[in-house]
């Protein structure tokens, strides 16, 4: 590093300091009620103080406190990771349908899964009539589309309370709308609350009250979406009361490794966009790799599905975790397979196989890879043992807490021993034949921390315990599909049961299996014989109506004949 002078070879830096005086009102700082006071010119030299006053406050100096409900949401949306929704919360009056106040959230689970929104919904009146019922009603569209998704209902139950404060969780279903039969009217349809077993009658846009009965005047913008006469929907790329701003859109660099670019909400996050990321790769630009691991099977069976835990635990440098934290996904393997890829950007130090539950130790690494390339191996002589595979029954019906001293035993009398649990912890053996053990429940329930949107008992596996981008579903035998909302048990033997995990997507026929190939023969082979027995089939009709003609016209002229010579003879 060089410093570079003048050529005259002097260098004059000139300081000063100079002290301002400046006089401040006290009385004037204080004046607003946590408001702001600021100055209004009125023309001239005519100056007027006046108060911004925040939404809990009111009046010329934010004196009263507005009656309000204070409202904290969090929200979760599983299985529309990368969906955006725009939330609407109203105060409504329960008698006449009244909206007291609203406003609006967008939410991107990818983004917001672990943020708490804020909000204050007020009264219109001052006052509140504590003669009417008052209710919290959130609805959820879809942003792109503006589609109707869900609704939810909660009761304000202290209406007396002059600031009512609730905090809310809610979960997005998959699902998007729940009939019933309820005759509501001409401009709207009966629909169910998500958290409620209470009916309500769903608004065509255009058309609000308690039998949507009233028409609004609506003043948004052409291409928005009007839910009410205060309400307006702005699609993606307009926000404000009216939705006639425009949004700066994305740049065409903003999000790499084609990441998708959304506009954040204007209301609740300082940063202008947010990418969504492709399979494989991870960061606020998509700028980062994920890691690659590559699990391969060696002188094991392999199975249909590998169940994979992730277990992140203490690091000696960063004392951020106290406790391991466990991460549980699966993968299904494709007949034709004998590897798996999984990505993972969330760092971990254990990596655990679960194979017709048996344990397999395939990763231990005591730093983490941020984008790099894992190819662990399953191979028998690292499977994790079964306590009771390595004490007497005597020994075993001792106490936890009596016998988890002596498991160290185990690590000494065995030395090519990796691991072993019971039913509460995973023991791993380290360098000094000791015995590392860490909480790992065996029977744990997989149901996406209350949240399972799977059918048919199929389990729920998420990416994160604490905030879940992605999730899917472990399926039963007989069941498939994203949610295993499809059975199989209504077919007998049929060629979508038999070479459904045989056909390889994005292959070329020539690279198939050998039985798809066997069995796509037979089909053409099938095909072909219908169609010969068609054509077959329609020559020999074709002779047979030849026939019947020629046989058929004698008789019905004979048949005729006779019957109007019968008819003349009575005549006559």
């Amino acid at each position: 590093k060089q410093d570079f002078v003048p050529v005259d070879g002097s260098l004059v830096v000139e300081k000063k300091i100079e002290l301002v005086q400046r006089n401040i009102n006290l009385t004037s700082i204080w004046r607003c009620n946590r408001g702001l006071n600021i100055r209004v010119w009125l023309g001239g030299n005519n100056m007027k103080e006046k108060c911004l006053c925040p939404p809990t406050y009111y009046e010329d100096l934010c004196q009263y406190q507005n009656q309000r409900v204070s409202l904290t949401l969090q929200v979760h949306a599983l299985f529309n990771s990368q969906t955006i929704f725009v939330l609407v919360l109203t105060l409504i009056d329960d008698d006449d349908q009244h909206i007291n106040s609203y406003d609006q959230i967008e939410y991107l689970s990818v983004r917001d899964c672990n943020t708490k929104f804020n909000l204050y919904l007020l009264f219109s009146t001052r006052p509140k009539n504590l003669s009417k019922n008052y209710i919290i009603r959130i609805d959820a569209f879809k942003k792109v589309s503006l589609a109707y998704h869900a609704s939810w209902l909660f009761p304000i139950q202290f209406p007396f309370l002059p600031v009512h404060r609730m905090a809310l969780q809610i979960n997005i279903p998959t699902q998007s709308i729940k009939k019933c039969s309820i005759n509501c009217g001409i401009h709207d349809q009966c629909l169910k609350y998500e958290n409620t077993e209470t009916y309500f009658c769903h608004c065509d846009y255009g058309w609000s009250g308690h039998r949507c009965s009233n028409q609004d005047v609506c003043n948004c913008s052409p291409d928005s979406l009007c839910l009410s006469t205060l309400i307006c929907l702005c699609p993606l790329n307009k926000f404000g009361p009216r939705c006639y701003l425009k949004r700066i859109p994305c740049r065409s660099n903003s999000c790499m490794n084609d990441g998708v670019c959304v506009l954040s909400d204007v209301h609740f996050t300082q940063n202008k966009v947010t990418c969504i990321c492709q399979n494989g790769f991870s960061g606020p630009k998509c700028q980062f790799r994920d890691t690659n691991i590559s699990i391969t099977f060696r002188k094991v069976t392999i199975p249909s599905i590998i169940i994979v835990h992730f277990i992140e635990g203490f690091d000696k440098n960063e004392y951020k975790v106290a406790l391991p934290i466990r991460t549980t996904t699966f993968k299904k393997i494709p007949v034709y397979q004998d590897s798996v890829i999984i990505y993972r950007n969330a760092p971990f130090h254990i990596l655990l196989a679960e194979l017709n539950k048996n344990y397999y130790l395939i990763l231990l690494q005591e730093k983490r890879i941020r984008s790099g390339r894992i190819s662990p191996e399953v191979i028998p002589s690292h499977r994790c043992l079964s306590v009771n595979e390595l004490f007497n029954t005597s020994f075993l019906s001792l106490h936890i807490i009596r016998r988890i001293k002596y498991y160290h035993i185990s690590c000494q009398e065995r030395p090519n021993l990796v691991c072993f649990y019971d039913d509460t912890y995973m023991c791993l053996c380290n360098l000094y034949q000791h015995a590392n053990c860490f909480e790992f429940v065996q029977n744990m329930t997989y149901n996406c921390g209350g949240t399972n949107y799977c059918e048919n008992d199929g389990e729920c596996f998420q990416d994160d315990p604490k905030c879940p981008t992605s999730s899917a579903c472990s399926c039963k035998e007989c069941y498939y599909g994203s949610q295993c909302q499809f059975s199989t048990k209504g077919f007998s033997l049929s060629l979508d049961i038999i070479l459904g995990y045989h056909i390889r997507p994005n292959i070329h026929f020539i690279d198939q299996p050998l039985i798809t190939k066997i069995f796509t023969g037979v089909i053409i082979i099938i095909v072909l014989i219908g169609l010969i027995n068609s054509l077959l089939c329609i020559v020999t009709l074709q002779e047979c109506l030849t026939l019947l003609i020629e046989t058929a016209i004698p008789i019905a002229i004979g048949i005729y004949t006779a019957v109007a010579n019968e008819q003349i003879q009575k005549i006559n």
